[in-house]
């Protein structure tokens, strides 16, 4: 895994640790989840993209378990209803703006001074970070990231 490192990169890797509670054993997981794909023109320089797609994969699992257990009663039809509440893009931009990821994208200057960061990038990139922290890590832990990080949506 190449990640650049530029020293002008203002990411506050520790608030964002202690907002989701963890640490990483290994950072460069969380500081590619962090790199759009505008960030560097040198093609060697990978981006969140590829972390963004497990991220997705895992959430899903992971929404999915917790209110097939959590909602015994419910049928397919009102847990899918449930599902894509929880994992649709809304979601994703309120939890990523919690957790502190607006000013914590790496992107190029252009996205610095003329463009802004969107909200798909910052549902792109918490997605990036769960599957970060699944391969830093493990299942049972993104679970409870996830339980703890999406509990005020689940409580409804």
């Amino acid at each position: 895994m190449k990640v650049s490192k530029k020293k002008n990169d203002n990411l506050n890797i520790n608030s964002i640790c202690k907002k989701l509670q963890y640490n990483f054993k290994n950072n460069d997981y969380l500081e590619l989840a962090l790199t759009h794909s505008s960030y560097e023109e040198n093609k060697e320089t990978q981006n969140y993209e590829r972390l963004e797609f497990l991220g997705d994969r895992v959430l899903g699992l992971a929404i999915a378990e917790i209110i097939y257990k959590k909602f015994s009663s419910e049928n397919e039809g009102e847990l899918a209803k449930r599902f894509s509440d929880l994992v649709k893009k809304k979601a994703l931009i309120n939890i990523s703006k919690k957790i502190g990821l607006e000013g914590n994208i790496r992107t190029s200057k252009e996205y610095k001074t003329k463009i802004k960061i969107t909200d798909s990038m910052l549902a792109d990139s918490l997605e990036a970070i769960l599957g970060a922290i699944f391969l830093d890590s493990n299942y049972e832990t993104v679970l409870k990231i996830i339980r703890r990080l999406w509990n005020e949506k689940l409580s409804i």
